[in-house]
């Protein structure tokens, strides 16, 4: 307001693109910090294939002398509202971890926006999910790792008020499913 009674174009002009580049800082910043409370209104629907099929893609090139297979049974239609970079960062720890510890199988499987990610490894007891979603906590010391994948997983679901649940898979290893239909739309077609 104080720029529009200046004399000076110049220092106008200058004064209104500051304030409006303010203007779209503190936009930006409101917007993001709805987005990571998890209102996903704020998120177009993002197909969620091939979010996954990437994580599959690269993980495969890692593991290639380990042979591991990675069945992806996610439909092209499934969408969820939610940040790509989230869903990358929550898939791929998902996905890192099955694949580190399977022997042979990788499954994902998902509909209606929950995702199921199995192993055949050696599983994770039972009594020891809730130590393993705290930082730097970690199941098994012959893999590499910080202990934070889970953790984080665990914060990024909580952030789209979804639901995350560790159990014994029929493959062996541990199922991990999560569950984001409370981000806003999670549909299939």
């Amino acid at each position: 307001r104080g720029a529009a009674y200046r004399q000076d174009p110049d220092q106008v002009a200058h004064l209104v693109d500051e304030q409006v580049e303010r203007i779209d800082e503190i936009i930006r910043y409101h917007r993001h910090r709805a987005a990571v409370a998890g209102d996903g209104v704020l998120y177009p629907p993002l197909a969620v294939r091939p979010v996954l099929r990437r994580i599959v893609d690269s993980l495969q090139k890692v593991h290639r002398d380990r042979g591991i297979r990675c069945d992806l049974n996610i439909g092209e239609d499934m969408r969820l509202r939610a940040d790509q970079g989230d869903l990358f960062e929550l898939f791929g720890n998902l996905l890192e971890n099955a694949f580190k510890h399977a022997r042979t199988t990788v499954q994902v499987n998902g509909s209606l926006g929950t995702v199921h990610v199995e192993d055949d490894g050696q599983g994770i007891a039972q009594d020891q999910v809730p130590r393993l979603l705290r930082r730097g906590e970690r199941a098994d010391q012959r893999h590499p790792g910080q202990g934070i994948g889970l953790a984080v997983v665990q914060e990024i679901v909580t952030q789209y008020g979804g639901t995350l649940e560790i159990t014994p898979s029929a493959l062996g290893g541990a199922r991990v499913s999560v569950d984001l239909r409370a981000s806003g739309e999670a549909r299939n077609g």
